[in-house]
């Protein structure tokens, strides 16, 4: 039977203490980003989106949220809300059934100066 003092769980394990997220590559923060809004159109589901830092955003059904979000990312989430997405279909003879728009809708996009002219006005001001 193993004694007390080995069933202790260190703090830095403890549930108050979640591991750290990982830090953003060099790659991401340089890439094209912009600021935008996040809405959750689901009336069920919970999304999680990752910003361009790594952040994870709960996005429960209905909310709407500000972030910053790389451009490739963006693109890829209207890709996904296209009308006219396919499944593909088991009869070569039949069309396939369209798939649902993605419940995530992106609005309000505005590009991000680049770091270079964003460091200049804030030199500025």
């Amino acid at each position: 039977m193993p004694d007390e003092q080995s069933l202790i769980v260190p703090p830095q394990f403890g549930p108050m203490n979640a591991p750290m997220r990982m830090e953003p590559s060099k790659e991401r923060l340089a890439a094209p980003s912009s600021q935008v809004t996040v809405k959750n159109t689901s009336e069920a589901q919970t999304h999680i989106v990752v910003d361009r830092y790594n952040v994870g955003h709960e996005l429960r059904p209905g909310e709407k949220r500000n972030m910053e979000m790389l451009n490739d990312e963006i693109e890829a989430f209207r890709e996904l809300r296209r009308p006219d997405r396919f499944y593909p279909a088991n009869d070569p003879t039949k069309p396939g059934r369209l798939k649902p728009p993605h419940p995530l809708v992106i609005e309000g996009i505005s590009e991000n100066p680049e770091p270079a002219e964003f460091e200049q006005r804030r030199k500025r001001a």
